[in-house]
């Protein structure tokens, strides 16, 4: 990587008006498409995922201890929050190591208090999936296809749910737990996009056992920061992309969505101001 290269991300990175420079204050109406922040590129423009987008829909994020994953999540959570009412939107945060998301606790969008056990997160996921049941069955009464088109008609529009997972690896540990969690991912990967609902799963563990094949299918989208080996790296990105493992953490990060892979740098919010 050349000098000029390394003296951007750093600028980029620590400019503590990272996040403000390209995230304003917005209403955005329910019909609008729902995105998220994924990072800068060489020439200063912000990056974006589009939630409803198929290739997009579900995100898996991995990184390594110092990667900026953390920091990475609360710039995706911030990009949507100051673009969406909680009317429009509700967010579920999942946060076992009780680090990433404390400035959150009392946001009006969150759908529940913040899960930090295990047992929560599965009563969150099942819950989930009983939303995901009730909107199809909406759909199907009003003949609409999905969340878009239920809302240009509807009088009373549904939100939008976004399920931040931080730390997946934390509720692997134990084989029931595994089992259920992996099943709900697999449900809601495969079916909930129409319904408005939309999975971020992030762990700094992206091994085998951690992110099987099963959660891989199911979450189209990947962000990979810096990660422990090129075969944490392949995980996240899939093939042979173990160039993760070359990035320079803080933030720096690869950006898998609709099979293109960009390098990117993540926003920087130093301070929560909503």
């Amino acid at each position: 990587m050349t000098k000029g290269t390394r003296s951007l991300l750093k600028a980029l990175r620590y400019d503590p008006k990272g996040l403000c420079r390209y995230i304003q204050h917005q209403t955005l109406p329910p019909t609008d498409p729902i995105k998220i922040a994924i990072g800068v590129n060489l020439e200063g423009d912000l990056i974006e995922a589009d939630l409803s987008d198929p290739n997009t829909c579900h995100f898996l994020v991995g990184g390594t201890t110092g990667s900026g994953k953390s920091e990475f999540l609360r710039s995706l959570l911030l990009s949507l929050l100051k673009r969406h009412s909680p009317e429009h939107l509700q967010i579920a945060l999942v946060d076992p190591k009780r680090v990433t998301f404390p400035e959150f606790e009392d946001i009006p969008w969150l759908l529940q208090p913040i899960v930090k056990d295990t047992e929560g997160a599965i009563a969150l996921m099942n819950s989930l999936m009983d939303e995901m049941d009730q909107r199809y069955r909406r759909f199907e009464k009003t003949r609409c296809a999905d969340l878009t088109r239920y809302n240009q008609q509807a009088s009373s529009p549904l939100s939008r749910i976004v399920c931040i997972f931080d730390e997946y690896a934390d509720f692997m540990a134990e084989k029931e737990s595994r089992s259920a969690i992996e099943q709900s991912i697999k449900r809601l990967g495969a079916m909930a996009r129409a319904a408005g609902i939309h999975l971020i799963i992030a762990t700094q563990r992206p091994d085998a056992q951690v992110v099987t094949p099963l959660i891989r299918s199911n979450l189209p989208g990947r962000v990979a920061l810096k990660t422990a080996s090129e075969a944490d790296s392949s995980i996240v990105l899939g093939g042979k992309q173990g160039d993760a493992v070359n990035l320079l953490g803080k933030g720096d990060l690869l950006y898998l969505g609709g099979g293109q892979l960009l390098r990117l740098q993540s926003l920087f919010a130093p301070e929560i101001t909503l």
